[in-house]
């Protein structure tokens, strides 16, 4: 019972994740997002009644999410006095359930999570968004399934898939690729590197700059962080042949100008993006510097829920910033970082996939979207899956030479 329990609540979760806009047709754009909640919800207590055991340096991971709700409650309490706003406490409400929902999954070891059918869940959540994300881009299902861009590409569609926005779609599915990566490195299964390719190209299509900078950084991450030089040249070697076929294969083509363009002040958008940074230091200092003083002010979270909110500030640790202060915002990357130590430090692709959606998270402002963080909250669960599905490493036994017989553990003559 607990491990259907298990299951169940994993798969309502991952199709939650992504599915807010088609919850919205149902229940409106906030049921949509509390439903979204009560799925993480659900899922965590069922982690919490699976048995299992606990890793090691939880009491770490516990005074550190500790320390971090405290300062966003000392931020809101100093906004709603000197700024007389109570908005900022909505703001701290959903942050303080991703600092908890990512405190419980990273600290539980569960013994059934090898039971649990992520593979089937995860594709099942990915295909049908690229699916429906392909049919809008050709101006279908676009009343179905809110969200999508019709103006900023000059006609042509940045697709929402089932997220209920634009912005929302592609974060989700380049996480997906490095979570299809790894169960191919691990499983061998030819399934999980299609998956991970057809994301790979759906990020691209979706003219997402946010979505395709994780993968560029996640994939340089994973070069980086290899435990062997030799790993390393190869993958420069296949990455570098890779990314000459891609050049070849966009040059000239709108996505390839779209892609280029968040490298450049040029870009739609970046100007206007960089002027937003400079903002907000000039807000965080007008604040008290170590917690915040503009606690859910910046920010789209504030005005979703019907509060007020001045506008964005186009990063998220710029977000987190002007709303908990420098401490504030070192304590929440602490969290994000709870999940990436979590993971099996074997699943290098996982891994690399959560730095690169942190590194991206200072240039876009992805801290909030949900299918995002769901899948932060949900990677040292998808790496436990992992490592009992591969069950234990078979011990490497040199050959004895021959004449040779082993005896307590010592090679002797016959």
């Amino acid at each position: 019972m607990r491990r259907a329990l298990l299951s169940g609540t994993f798969g309502l979760c991952v199709l939650a994740a992504c599915g807010r806009g088609a919850l919205e047709g149902l229940v409106g754009k906030q049921g949509a997002y509390l439903c979204q909640a009560l799925a993480l919800a659900a899922f965590v207590v069922a982690l919490l009644a699976a048995p299992g055991a606990t890793r090691p340096g939880h009491a770490r991971r516990v005074w550190t999410v500790y320390l971090f709700l405290l300062v966003a409650m000392l931020s809101a309490t100093y906004v709603t006095v000197v700024r007389v706003s109570a908005s900022g406490w909505v703001y701290v409400a959903v942050m303080a359930f991703f600092a908890v929902t990512i405190l419980v999954v990273a600290s539980r070891r569960p013994d059934d999570a090898g039971d649990v059918p992520v593979t089937f869940w995860l594709g099942l959540a990915g295909t049908a968004s690229v699916a429906v994300a392909l049919l809008q881009q050709r101006e279908l299902l676009l009343d179905t399934f809110p969200g999508s861009d019709l103006a900023s590409m000059g006609g042509l569609v940045r697709p929402s898939a089932l997220s209920g926005n634009y912005l929302h779609y592609p974060l989700f599915v380049a996480l997906l690729v490095f979570v299809f990566l790894e169960l191919w490195t691990v499983l061998r299964r030819p399934v999980h590197a299609v998956l991970a390719v057809l994301f790979a190209v759906a990020v691209v299509l979706s003219f997402s700059r946010s979505g395709v900078m994780i993968l560029a950084l996640g994939c340089a991450a994973y070069v980086v962080t290899a435990r062997r030089a030799a790993t390393r040249i190869r993958y420069v070697y296949w990455g570098s042949g890779a990314l000459l076929v891609t050049a070849a294969v966009l040059s000239g083509t709108v996505h390839a100008e779209r892609i280029l363009s968040s490298v450049s002040l040029d870009g739609a958008g970046n100007a206007t993006r960089v002027t937003k940074w400079f903002q907000a230091v000039e807000l965080w200092t007008d604040s008290p510097l170590v917690i915040g003083g503009w606690t859910g002010t910046y920010t789209n979270v504030t005005e979703n829920f019907g509060g007020g909110a001045a506008g964005v500030v186009e990063s998220g640790f710029f977000q987190q910033l002007v709303s908990f202060g420098v401490l504030g915002a070192v304590l929440f990357y602490l969290v994000l970082g709870q999940s990436v130590g979590a993971v099996d430090r074997t699943h290098s692709w996982l891994r690399a996939g959560l730095v690169g959606g942190v590194l991206e998270s200072f240039v876009y402002q992805s801290i909030e979207v949900v299918p995002f963080m769901v899948l932060f909250v949900l990677a040292p669960f998808v790496s436990a899956h992992l490592l009992q599905r591969a069950g234990p490493a078979a011990p490497r036994v040199a050959a004895s030479p021959p004449g040779a017989v082993r005896y307590g553990g010592e090679l002797v003559r016959g």
